[in-house]
């Protein structure tokens, strides 16, 4: 009887084994994964696009991402600003500090907002890549297929990206890049500096800590420029941290505001 029954559980098991294969087979009848090595010239070719639009998307998001505070999509309150700099009309800075409640990010918070803004702007470059690849019959892509993983260090940035594309040309090839890059930043310094800012001026909350200003940035060594708004009687400090980074001589940006209430308590 117990022969019997491991027959049976022998057959059930081939039997999936090649249920599987069939329906494997039919899904990949028409398409082929494929690695650089073995691929057409024109694959190579848009290989070689997609991993420029990523490290092009990297240095956007981080620009935009550091510009808001740490946010590519704030949900947090707000002020909007204008920046010579950005390639936006108005970015959207966040307020670290509201009268004595300090509210900035922590570093999981900032990677997982840096991974999303790397995917939104993938998605958009990887737009004029579908347009530009005008030597395969189709290329395509499924945007909630990308997956970003971001690390930051404390002079560095770490990126995990896997982009499936679908090419077609002769035959279809499904194609992953799987692609891993480094980026030299002063982005986790900026922000470091903007918490500590912070905290200092949560400790002087009927004034604004100018030393403390003057003695981070000098500790830091990193520039600082404020710029005082009168919001809805409130006193708003806009911060705007900026370093050069030494190994491609870009200045990365990092800007943050404080709200405080001095019209308030002035009338008192």
């Amino acid at each position: 009887m117990i022969n019997k029954r491991g027959q049976v559980v022998i057959f059930v098991i081939i039997a999936i084994v090649v249920i599987a294969g069939i329906v494997a087979y039919i899904l990949t009848r028409d398409s082929k994964v494929i690695s650089l090595k073995d691929s057409s010239f024109e694959v190579e070719k848009v290989q070689t696009e997609v991993r420029t639009c990523v490290e092009d998307s990297l240095n956007d998001a981080i620009n935009l991402n550091g510009q808001s505070g740490g946010y590519f999509f704030p949900d947090k309150d707000f002020v909007l600003v204008s920046f010579p700099e950005s390639a936006s009309n108005r970015i959207a800075v966040p307020y670290y500090l509201i009268g004595e409640t300090v509210e900035f990010p922590n570093k999981l918070a900032l990677e997982e907002e840096l991974s999303r803004g790397v995917n939104s702007q993938i998605v958009s470059c990887l737009e004029l890549v579908k347009e530009d690849s005008s030597l395969l019959e189709s290329f395509d892509y499924s945007e909630d297929k990308i997956e970003v993983k971001s690390y930051i260090f404390n002079d560095k940035i770490k990126f995990n990206i896997k982009i499936p594309l679908v090419l077609k040309n002769n035959q279809s090839f499904l194609l992953f890049n799987n692609i891993n890059l480094e980026k030299s930043s002063n982005y986790f310094k900026l922000y470091n500096l903007a918490v500590n800012l912070t905290e200092e001026q949560a400790l002087h909350p009927s004034d604004f800590c100018i030393t403390c200003t003057e003695d981070l940035a000098n500790f830091y060594n990193i520039s600082i420029s404020t710029k005082e708004l009168d919001k809805d009687n409130n006193y708003v400090i806009l911060y705007y941290l900026t370093k050069e980074n030494s190994e491609d001589n870009l200045v990365e940006y990092f800007s943050f505001s404080h709200k405080l209430d001095f019209a308030t308590e002035n009338e008192e």
